[in-house]
């Protein structure tokens, strides 16, 4: 069967002499590997430039079911965000959001809003005015609502602790070891509440950022079952820092 769908790459690696294997989050079937064939023949069909990390794709897939891998039939470039594919600092975070994504989604797990809100995320992005250095502390919570383990906003006033474990702010020192001190507590809660347009004026030291993006990932690793070390993450910290 053919299926067309729109699919956002999540990561990719070489397959034989002249191919490679390409993770992907579509729209319309959730997660999907897929092979890509040809890319150094003389007049190849696919381009090796559109398998980019959250690089968007718009292609033709043979879909058979119980296939751990597709072909693709047709592809070419989907939307286009320029800003954010020709800057070094905005492509490191493309990189860092696609591993994270490519580590908690799901075969047939199929979330359109999910897919819908990456786009408008990338979008909005590729402002020109807009501020990147905190942006990828924003996704991470926004993803954990579509991932079913979002952070209880809390109503307290600070000091308070969050528990990385019950996902919640609480006054009360947790007994166990999983939770941030009262000071990342607050900056963490801020970025459960405010607008992606608000996040980017928040003024955070490099060091700082670095410390709650470690935090946000112990979040993801112990509600995500299974999922692996997050790689970019020291690529992204030296290029924010």
């Amino acid at each position: 069967m053919l299926i067309h769908t729109h699919a956002l790459v999540l990561r990719y690696f070489p397959y034989g002499d002249s191919g490679m294997i390409v993770h992907f989050l579509t729209r319309e079937l959730g997660y999907r590997s897929a092979i890509v064939q040809g890319l150094k023949s003389k007049s190849p069909v696919f381009k090796r430039s559109y398998f980019l990390p959250l690089f968007e794709v718009e292609m033709i897939l043979y879909e058979k079911p119980g296939d751990q891998l597709r072909r693709i039939k047709e592809a070419k470039p989907g939307r286009i965000f320029q800003k954010l594919q020709t800057d070094q600092s905005a492509l490191a975070m493309l990189y860092f959001l696609a591993e994270v994504l490519e580590k908690t989604t799901r075969e047939d797990d199929i979330q359109t809003d999910l897919y819908d809100f990456i786009i408008e995320f990338l979008q909005l992005c590729n402002g020109s005015e807009i501020r990147l250095a905190n942006l990828h502390l924003y996704f991470l919570f926004q993803l954990t609502a579509f991932l079913g383990f979002a952070p209880e906003a809390s109503r307290l006033d600070p000091p308070y602790f969050w528990d990385l474990r019950e996902g919640i702010f609480t006054k009360n020192t947790p007994q166990h070891p999983d939770y941030t001190n009262p000071e990342n507590s607050e900056l963490i809660h801020s970025f459960i509440e405010l607008s992606l347009e608000d996040i980017q004026h928040i003024q955070l030291t490099g060091t700082k950022r670095s410390e709650l993006i470690k935090e946000v990932l112990n979040y993801f690793y112990i509600h995500r079952s299974g999922m692996k070390q997050v790689k970019t993450l020291g690529v992204l910290e030296a290029l924010f820092h």
